[in-house]
């Protein structure tokens, strides 16, 4: 399914809002998302953008970082303070580390640099859209758990009872005995690995970096298809090895090299997976944590080849 596609579906029901002080990039952004969100509101600075968050449900945030009044790193603080959940999207031409930094401690993960193209905007809202409606059906799942304690059927049950449905409910899909709990330390490990190795690409693409992330990602495989319950997503991370250890860096333009810096959305796929299943343990149904994996790998290989373009897919509409 193509980005058009699976962004249209993910964001129908969510609500946005931009803030950008340029009018004309702002009216821009709002054209895109009006094409695919339920509501889209706009703001031309923080001042203005707080006021409209405080009176409106909004699930996700776009915003520039310099701007009058109140800029974008204020803004972002305030409504963190306000929804710590909040998800936010940082469109900046700022490259300075302080930035990133200050963008890192209030828990901003998505930004996005200046100029950039639709295919890199779709493709991060497709991200933050995706993350929001699994989020929001897990809340539900947990909803469904209590009410289903509290009807007239659970009530007439005894205290175990109830807590042993809840327990069943939440219980993990993996039965791990000894050896695997300590491959779970190494593999907890490699996940760390793997992001300081993602991290280095905001730097510079370099092949050494691939090189690295593609080894990385083989000690996952190897740790992950001796379990049963991940062989499937385990066989999507070795497909992720392969591909970007057969690349050949010396046919690549600068531009499908910035690409691979897509590589942090698979991480963050690979890193929630290990977190739900290994550390968490309370996930029993990991099929869209695959499929959202598999879809990640997808879009890398067809940015770095520019195997489609986004502008044709906008006739749809």
């Amino acid at each position: 399914m193509s980005i058009v596609k699976e962004l249209k579906d993910f964001a129908k029901n969510l609500s946005v809002i931009i803030v950008e002080d340029d009018k004309a990039l702002n009216e821009e952004l709002v054209g895109v998302t009006e094409l695919f969100f339920k509501r889209v509101f706009f703001a031309y600075n923080g001042v203005e953008a707080l006021s409209i968050y405080k009176n409106n449900n909004i699930d996700i945030v776009i915003t520039d970082i310099t701007m009058p009044k109140m800029d974008g790193v204020v803004l972002s603080r305030n409504l963190k303070q306000i929804n710590p959940n909040q998800d936010i999207v940082v469109i900046s031409a700022h490259r300075d580390i302080e930035y990133l930094v200050k963008l890192v401690d209030i828990g901003i993960k998505q930004l996005i640099y200046k100029p950039f193209d639709h295919q890199e905007l779709l493709y991060r809202l497709l991200r933050v859209c995706e993350d929001k409606v699994l989020s929001n059906k897990m809340d539900e799942y947990k909803e469904d758990c209590s009410s289903l304690l509290n009807t007239t059927t659970v009530a007439n049950n005894s205290i175990q009872n109830k807590k042993a449905i809840y327990k069943n409910q939440n219980r993990t899909i993996l039965h791990l005995n000894s050896e695997m709990e300590q491959d779970i330390e190494y593999l907890l490990e490699l996940r760390d690995d793997l992001e300081n190795l993602v991290n280095e690409l905001h730097y510079g693409v370099e092949v050494s970096v691939i090189n690295g992330i593609s080894s990385v990602l083989s000690k996952i495989y190897t740790l992950l298809s001796q379990i049963g319950a991940t062989t499937k997503i385990s066989v999507v991370i070795f497909e992720l090895a392969n591909f970007l250890e057969s690349i050949n860096f010396e046919l690549l333009s600068d531009e499908q090299k910035s690409k691979l810096e897509m590589m942090e959305f698979i991480y963050d796929d690979i890193a929630k997976f290990v977190d739900l299943i290994f550390v968490k343990r309370e996930v029993q149904d990991t099929s869209y944590l695959e499929d959202s994996l598999r879809s990640s790998l997808s879009q890398l290989k067809q940015s770095v080849f520019n195997d489609f373009l986004v502008e044709e897919e906008f006739e749809l509409f």
